[in-house]
């Protein structure tokens, strides 16, 4: 009887913990690289999702809270077939105005697969071109500057590092620094890209569910983001450690 007690009220404990979560909004085109389509700017929360890629006009479409559509940016880039990425969305980070700017990666007709930088404003004007890098991040200084550093999804090829005039609120970091702990896509097949915290000499530890040891790799310290190949992985769920930093991803 006592067993079948405890077992009634786990049951109604479970069933009132997941009662708690509703379903808002199924976006169809969300999930690009780089923020978790989601950003603070102005203190308001914003949704977007990436439209028309390949149809000639390319656009970011931004949600408000409530998921209803506000605004939609045409990327005024001649030639741009996709966007790849969208990082560091913010309203104070590059300049002292209350737009919204933002760092893409995009390919665009003729030019190379690995992709470009460029940083625009939310009118879907290209403010600077950075350089044929597919990845942004930012790093805050002990004396409270804002760095913006573009680099490889890979540790190859270098990387620029800029000045940056303004700053982020303690929101804007806070969701920023939950992007740098990811790991995508996932599941994942041939290769995942594994996002951490910037933190001195990293080593990736990669094992599987029995413990047993994959992977033994130190990281460029430079670097928050890793390209890891699965091609020789099977199928299965794999643990992976960063510093103090821990994840799993699953390879199908």
């Amino acid at each position: 009887m006592k067993i079948i007690l405890t077992t009634l009220i786990l049951i109604i404990i479970t069933i009132n913990s997941y009662s708690q979560i509703t379903l808002e909004k199924e976006y169809v085109n969300g999930g690009i690289e780089g923020i978790v389509t989601a950003f603070i700017a102005n203190n308001t929360l914003y949704y977007y999702t990436v439209e028309g890629e390949y149809s000639g006009i390319v656009s970011i479409v931004l949600y408000d809270e409530s998921h209803v559509a506000i605004k939609t940016i045409n990327i005024n880039i001649d030639g741009i077939t996709h966007i790849n990425g969208v990082f560091l969305a913010s309203d104070k980070l590059f300049n002292n105005d209350d737009n919204i700017e933002f760092v893409i990666s995009y390919q665009y007709s003729g030019g190379s697969d690995m992709g470009v930088l460029a940083l625009i404003n939310d009118e879907g004007t290209k403010l600077m071109d950075l350089g044929d890098y597919n990845r942004a991040s930012y790093i805050k200084t002990p004396s409270g500057k804002y760095k913006l550093i573009t680099h490889y999804e890979t540790d190859a090829s270098g990387m620029n590092v800029y000045s940056l005039p303004g700053t982020l609120t303690s929101n804007q970091e806070e969701i920023l620094k939950k992007t740098q702990s990811l790991a995508y896509p996932n599941p994942a097949r041939n290769f995942i890209n594994l996002k951490f915290e910037r933190k001195g000499n990293n080593q990736l530890i990669v094992t599987d569910i029995k413990g047993r040891t994959v992977v033994v790799k130190d990281i460029n310290p430079s670097l928050n983001e890793f390209k890891l190949n699965t091609t020789n992985f099977n199928s299965g769920i794999y643990l992976y450690q960063v510093g103090k930093q821990k994840g799993k991803f699953i390879i199908r």
